[in-house]
């Protein structure tokens, strides 16, 4: 004898525990990536500070102001996240952060960079 079961729900279950699977690898990429990300993207910020004359004490104030932003998990009482900032400056300054794009150095290039940073 067959036992019929409805499946929409074990469809619904191994849905959600996929998904969830997803967004916790996801979030592994992200924390074990965070700092190269952060490093890259002050790294362009503050190029383009040069590139447009900043003065030597812009940049570092800039930097030591963005190294803040990354470190401090609390601001004016409030907790901290990257997500809200953003929603905050796509709201207030009409920043669509899906213009970025991202041309990475070849793997030549980034062992080498890797390399010469753990020597010093």
């Amino acid at each position: 004898m067959k036992v019929r079961t409805n499946c929409e729900h074990c469809r619904k279950e191994i849905y959600k525990e996929a998904e969830e699977a997803y967004l916790k690898q996801k979030y592994s990429i992200l924390n074990e990536n965070a700092y190269t990300m952060a490093v890259f993207s002050t790294a362009a910020v503050l190029a383009v500070m040069h590139r447009r004359g900043r003065s030597k004490r812009y940049i570092r104030k800039l930097f030591d102001e963005i190294c803040f932003m990354y470190d401090y998990p609390a601001y004016m009482g409030k907790e901290l996240h990257m997500t809200e900032v953003m929603k905050l400056l796509e709201n207030e300054y009409g920043i669509d952060f899906r213009k970025i794009k991202i041309h990475t150095e070849t793997e030549k290039q980034f062992l080498y960079g890797a390399r010469k940073e753990t020597r010093t």
